[in-house]
């Protein structure tokens, strides 16, 4: 059964909607509005989300809802791929999956109108 989880806003995005597994999955909508600095420099005329942006989201919420410490880091990123483009005021659907066999690991995917836009795995302490 799903838990409904509070809703967190950053002032360069919004959590649309947020519910955590009893197996700890998390599963979220967010969208960065098209007023976000991230888009400014990245380009002009054409905005994109930068990769570090899309990690920063995730990483914002296995902070918030998966019991790290206020001191916990990201030690690894692996086999991250970014196979598609996230444009300003997209709906990003966002899955994180806790490695069950080791501690501070999570897997996720990022997609945007049904279709992958990035993935990986986080390790943290």
């Amino acid at each position: 059964m799903a838990a409904e989880l509070q809703v967190m806003n950053d002032p360069w995005y919004s959590i649309l909607s947020l519910n955590k597994s009893a197996s700890g999955e998390i599963h979220f909508q967010a969208t960065a509005a098209a007023s976000s600095p991230w888009f400014d420099g990245h380009f002009p005329g054409e905005p994109i989300l930068p990769g570090i942006a899309q990690i920063s989201i995730v990483w914002d919420t296995i902070k918030a809802h998966c019991g790290n410490s206020a001191d916990a880091a990201i030690t690894d990123v692996k086999r991250l791929r970014f196979r598609q483009i996230i444009r300003p005021d997209e709906v990003m659907s966002v899955t994180i999956v806790p490695d069950g066999k080791k501690a501070g690991s999570y897997s996720f995917k990022i997609t945007v109108r049904g279709d992958l836009a990035c993935n990986g795995l986080i390790v943290t302490v």
